[in-house]
């Protein structure tokens, strides 16, 4: 049988998430030599993998020198491992180079996956092993402002990320993994603002700060807790409040996720038993996210998590009493597109649309993506070019090269190496070989948005909205 280019990309892809997976889940976190210093790995046991087997190739009493990193670069070996013990050295080691990684068109998405992922477990672990201070939280925040980037410039990134999540319940897991789903699934929402996708992801990767004051012991109990003990544990919320609190200024929404993650619609959370309109909607959100990521983890208490439709069916179960039903509706059907690696958009957003407009970030008036239209994502080198009217009559000036990356009966969502003046006339031009003509779309520059990495979104809005069949015939074409 032969088997073709995809079947062999899809198949070394499945054996890459694999071996991602089983990396965490043995104990060890992938360093990318080519972007390390080898002073970087001095004092660490190294390992490589040889499946099914990590060897140890230096004990802590052999320093790694030069020559050893010479000698497995030119051997092709890109990838070293150190223990998950070693948080603390990886993310000192990896961090300032995250950036460079992510960018790096030699480097495959699921290896970029897998270093994001370890970057911010062994930055989840740093802020349990002491009470974090301005400069952890700081590192927070920075990466998750790296973690958006790469999410933003290609949503199916985050089903490489799903895949090698680590499920075993300990507690910078946890952190991390809803870290990881809350950004994505508020990019899936629709929203792409950068500062919001940044409270966002932070709040998430603190959410559980508070448990650092709990003990250990206590947190991994096997046994049936007393009242006592339950109140304990269900301290953190509030421990974890006042220590942010107390050490840096941040956001109303950051807080609100640390202080509103378990309460619930009914009053049945804790700590101060909100009811619903008193918890904020981003408050509902991470409850909602951290109570799935917890069902699909194991636990202290049990040996496997629950499946995915288990834990959905259990949350839809749940709503409305407890999560909110448009909440329960989309998260839904975001996780169903994860796993099944489609594009992470909804095109029936009308779920979508109603969360935007609670969160402020759409009205009725102001709607420069248009998304009263269902909206489809891809990603098209195209040209824009500014239009100018001299003595009553339009000119075109010069093209220059974006890439359209959304599109709605309403207009384009482009991402453009220049910034461009809000209400400017522009022409979009799509020439992809999949075309026999190009197709020029006129449209308004409605939004503009700074990601602060060379690269601009561009909000567009059409002179003349499109109909719901030529955009379904332009996308199936392009995508």
């Amino acid at each position: 049988m032969n088997i073709g280019a995809d079947s062999t990309t899809e198949m070394i892809s499945n054996e890459q998430a694999v071996a991602n997976k089983a990396c965490f889940q043995e104990g060890y976190l992938p360093v990318p030599l080519p972007y390390i210093a080898p002073e970087s790995l001095q004092g660490l046991k190294i390992y490589l993998y040889n499946p099914p087997v990590y060897n140890l190739y230096k004990s802590l009493d052999l320093n790694f020198s030069r020559k050893d990193y010479n000698r497995l670069i030119d051997g092709g070996i890109e990838t070293v491992y150190i223990p998950t013990s070693d948080h603390q050295a990886y993310y000192q080691a990896v961090s300032g180079h995250l950036d460079d990684i992510l960018e790096d068109r030699k480097i495959i998405k699921q290896k970029k996956s897998d270093i994001l992922y370890a970057t911010t477990l062994s930055l989840a672990n740093q802020l349990l092993t002491q009470p974090p201070g301005k400069k952890q939280i700081d590192q927070v925040r920075r990466l998750t402002a790296a973690t958006v980037r790469y999410l933003f410039k290609d949503p199916r990134s985050f089903n490489h990320l799903f895949e090698i999540s680590n499920h075993d319940f300990y507690t910078a897991t946890h952190m991390t993994n809803v870290s990881t789903i809350m950004v994505a699934y508020a990019n899936y929402l629709g929203i792409d603002d950068p500062d919001m996708l940044n409270d966002l992801g932070t709040g998430a990767l603190l959410h559980d700060v508070g448990k650092m004051f709990i003990p250990q012991d206590l947190l991994n109990c096997k046994d049936k807790l007393t009242p006592e003990q339950i109140l304990m544990i269900q301290s953190h919320v509030q421990k974890g409040v006042d220590h942010l609190s107390s050490v840096t200024d941040l956001s109303d929404n950051i807080i609100r996720m640390v202080a509103e993650h378990h309460e619930k619609n009914d009053g049945t959370g804790y700590p101060r038993h909100l009811l619903c309109d008193d918890i904020s909607l981003i408050g509902k959100m991470t409850s909602m996210v951290d109570c799935y990521e917890a069902m699909t983890s194991v636990r202290p208490y049990r040996n496997h998590g629950l499946s995915t439709d288990e834990a959905l069916e259990i949350i839809q179960g749940m709503a409305p009493h407890c999560f909110e039903s448009e909440l329960v509706e989309s998260f839904s059907r975001f996780v169903m597109d994860s796993m099944n690696n489609r594009p992470a958009h909804d095109v029936s957003s009308e779920h979508n649309i109603k969360i935007l407009k609670r969160l402020g970030l759409l009205n009725d008036r102001d709607n420069p993506s248009g998304r009263q239209f269902p909206r489809y994502y891809l990603r098209v080198r195209s040209t824009l070019s500014i239009m100018h009217k001299n003595n009553g009559k339009w000119t075109t000036g010069p093209e220059e090269i974006v890439i359209v990356h959304n599109m709605s009966q309403g207009g384009m969502g482009i991402l453009s190496p220049k910034a461009l003046s809000k209400n400017a006339i522009v022409r979009i031009r799509i020439a992809s070989r999949q075309l026999d003509r190009h197709v020029d779309y006129l449209a308004t520059v409605v939004r503009v948005v700074n990601h602060a990495d060379g690269w601009y979104t561009l909000g567009t809005r059409f002179l003349q909205s499109q109909t719901s069949d030529h955009i379904q015939t332009l996308y199936q074409t392009l995508k």
